[in-house]
């Protein structure tokens, strides 16, 4: 039972892209472009984001240094 929760738990996980893939299209599979977050955090995103827009939110993980 707890394995097929588990199961269940991954199959409901969202790929967010930090560097969008339309404008990134090389880097659309790119694991270091890609961050897990469940369908409710993803969807909180894009609404805070002002919905599912071409935004990167890339610039918010650059080194200021």
């Amino acid at each position: 039972m707890a394995q097929d929760l588990e199961q269940i738990a991954v199959a409901r996980r969202n790929a967010h892209h930090v560097w969008p893939f339309q404008r990134f299209p090389d880097w659309k599979y790119e694991v270091w472009n890609l961050l897990t977050l469940c369908k409710r955090c993803h969807d909180a995103f894009h609404n805070a984001a002002g919905g599912y827009v071409r935004i990167a939110i890339g610039p918010f993980f650059a080194n200021t240094n």
